[in-house]
């Protein structure tokens, strides 16, 4: 038996542990702040003046990247109808309105050195085209480096609540299509495995399922790892929940079946060798 969970978008990882945004990231407004000082008074006077409008920004919630996109521009026309009444000169005012959305977003980046060099060099633009160009170079690192970061929280939040209800041993791998893969597995030789996908442009979503399960409880494993997920701080649009009859419908499941994966060799060869007959009778359909 198998039970398959898909959600259509996950929209944030809330309440987030102080450090776990992995791999040293950080907030876009701490780093913009450091650079503070390198500007011109009139620029750096204008920034501590609209800036003291943004509420608190907090990296207790990391939010899915669209949402990040929506909080970015409703802020960012607010403050620049006010930056166009300080009337500074118009590269001043790019380079301004560039340090001013990631001051006033949640943006969130685990390579600070590479954004800091995006920021270096717009603050080191002297045209109104080099200022262009250099802002809209450091807007594009900064989104996807908060993609990177949401992607790798979700993953991280997907494995401890896999062990949180008994799937000890985790691996996470790159899957064929751009997916990030958390196969985890227990004593039993049952598996828990997902699948989270960038999606392009839009928010990733998450797909997981129960693999090697033989006594029916496919969907009382699939409710505690929903449960554990919302515990982890996983928030996502309503998912939709479907038995699979023992035909895995995930890449990642059916390669865990095959042996693609180190931690598959507990589950019992016959539930292997059915599973496989079933998958390649639901290949051969879909054709």
């Amino acid at each position: 038996m198998s039970e398959c969970l898909v959600t259509p978008t996950v929209v944030g990882v809330s309440a987030l542990p102080v450090g776990l945004l992995v791999g040293g990231a950080v907030l876009t407004t701490l780093l913009v702040r450091k650079w503070i000082s390198s500007m011109e008074s009139p620029s750096r006077t204008a920034f501590e003046e609209l800036v003291r409008a943004v509420p608190p920004l907090s990296a207790q919630t990391l939010l899915a990247p669209s949402r990040v996109e929506q909080q970015a521009r409703a802020q960012l026309k607010a403050l620049e109808a006010r930056l166009d009444s300080l009337r500074l000169p118009p590269a001043a005012a790019v380079r301004l309105s560039g340090l001013l959305r990631l001051a006033s977003s949640p943006y969130v980046v685990q390579k600070p050195a590479l954004v800091e060099q995006r920021l270096s060099a717009l603050l080191g633009a002297v045209t109104v085209e080099e200022a262009v160009a250099a802002r809209r170079a450091l807007l594009q690192t900064v989104r996807t480096e908060h993609r990177q970061a949401f992607i790798g929280a979700v993953a991280q939040a997907c494995s401890d609540a896999a062990r949180q209800i008994g799937f000890e041993r985790v691996e996470l791998s790159p899957g064929r299509r751009g997916e990030l893969r958390v196969i985890a597995a227990n004593n039993l030789g049952q598996a828990l495995v997902t699948e989270i996908h960038p999606n392009g442009n839009h928010d990733p979503s998450l797909a997981a399922e129960v693999v090697g399960v033989r006594d029916g409880s496919c969907r009382q494993i699939m409710d505690a790892f929903e449960k554990a997920l919302a515990s982890q701080g996983v928030r996502y649009e309503p998912p939709r929940r479907r038995p699979t009859s023992g035909v895995c419908e995930l890449e990642a499941a059916r390669e865990f079946l095959r042996g693609g994966s180190r931690q598959s060799s507990g589950s019992p060869a016959a539930d292997r060798r059915r599973a496989l007959r079933l998958n390649r009778k639901q290949e051969v359909l879909l054709r």
